[in-house]
């Protein structure tokens, strides 16, 4: 989670380097780039390749980072439903989850066994009670 988050402030850092270098290049001759509106700056990012690309990615970055926290949002929820610590990391809950489901289908696999036992020794039971039955009335 930390190394995603790192990635997307590099993300976010990559592309105002590119907003400002495609400014650097775009021709504005009714106002320095340092007192540009953001409507401005943007509507000046659309005369150039780079600076459409740079609206283009920086609107989707935006959106991973909403996505990002809904997922650390949702994640935290389930923390909270499991009764565990918002500090646990995925890996770790993951991990727990997994070892928890491993063991209880085990367990159920084991108790099938033993049911399945059971049922067969009882048939095995019957079975030599209806022979011995069959036997002492031909008697």
């Amino acid at each position: 989670v930390d190394m995603l988050n790192q990635q997307l402030r590099e993300m976010k850092n990559g592309i105002k380097l590119v907003k400002k270098t495609a400014l650097k290049f775009t021709p504005n001759p009714t106002c320095p780039m340092d007192e540009a509106p953001d409507t401005l700056e943007d509507d000046l990012l659309e005369l150039s390749q780079m600076g459409k690309f740079s609206l283009s990615a920086e609107a989707k970055i935006k959106s991973l980072s909403n996505e990002f926290d809904s997922a650390k949002s949702n994640f935290s929820d389930l923390l909270d439903f499991f009764g565990e610590d918002n500090a646990m990391s995925p890996e770790a809950f993951f991990s727990t989850i997994n070892s928890f489901v491993s063991m209880f289908n085990q367990t159920r696999d084991e108790l099938r066994r033993k049911e399945e036992a059971k049922a067969r020794r009882k048939r095995i039971e019957e079975a030599k009670a209806k022979n011995l039955a069959a036997k002492r009335s031909k008697q």
